[in-house]
């Protein structure tokens, strides 16, 4: 996944508004480890807290096509708890997976691109007045809700992630967050995502998951930090046992 300016996701079923300026492939690996992670950690704070109030400040789309490389993907999860959540033959943004999860969850979202951020309206969900997330996380008040989703294609950028880190620790005293960041393969990226994460302080889960299995360009991190989290032991095995399907093949293979 390169994330160059002059590059944007396309679909080959054509891109239609939900795929219209997307610098990041919807159904990646990062899109699968939120998966991972959502399916497990909603349903356990719906039921710490008594109800879930979900705040996605970088929505995306509703959903996607699930393109073929979206589909092998999956195969390597098909027994996790996410897999089993997915129905019908698009792929969910994690706004709609926490509702798949969660069906009484209420949602709270926004996006940037006007056209992706009007796929919202009927879709039984609150817009945040701001369009800009990062905007919009400056200002949330985390009694609001129980879970923040804070998973923009660019946090692992030096200016972003300067910009969000204030008011990602302010809320982490308070409430529950997913943290989101694809950290490419360079020495530049290494040193700050070291900076970053001492910056970052304690997380309650750390997981990750590589661009691909031969020669990573990067790897897809998602964080989940706050007071008092329940036991996330679940995830990490799950984590683990796609990253095996995934890497093995690639570690040790035998030439006939």
């Amino acid at each position: 996944m390169t994330l160059h300016a002059s590059w944007t996701w396309r679909s080959k079923d054509g891109p239609g508004p939900a795929g219209q300026r997307l610098r990041y492939e919807p159904g990646s690996w990062g899109d699968v480890l939120k998966g991972l992670v959502i399916a497990h950690l909603a349903p356990v704070l719906r039921a710490q807290h008594g109800q879930l109030r979900v705040a996605d400040l970088f929505a995306g789309a509703p959903d996607y096509p699930c393109e073929r490389a979206t589909r092998e993907r999956l195969a390597m999860a098909a027994e996790t708890r996410f897999a089993r959540t997915l129905t019908g033959d698009r792929f969910p943004s994690t706004a709609t997976l926490v509702r798949a999860s969660v069906p009484d969850a209420t949602l709270t979202v926004t996006d940037r691109d006007p056209e992706r951020r009007a796929l919202w309206f009927g879709q039984g969900v609150t817009l945040f007045d701001e369009d800009d997330g990062y905007t919009a996380l400056e200002s949330l008040e985390p009694s609001a809700f129980e879970l923040v989703l804070v998973d923009p294609y660019d946090l692992a950028e030096p200016s972003r992630s300067a910009t969000a880190l204030p008011a990602v620790r302010r809320l982490a005293q308070r409430t529950t967050l997913l943290l989101y960041a694809y950290w490419k393969s360079t020495a530049a990226a290494f040193a700050h995502h070291v900076a970053f994460a001492h910056a970052l302080g304690p997380c309650g889960l750390v997981v990750r998951l590589p661009s691909d299995a031969l020669l990573p360009r990067g790897w897809h991190e998602v964080r989940v930090l706050g007071p008092a989290l329940p036991p996330l032991d679940a995830i990490v095995a799950e984590v683990r046992d796609v990253a095996a399907r995934l890497l093995l093949p690639a570690c040790a293979t035998v030439l006939r």
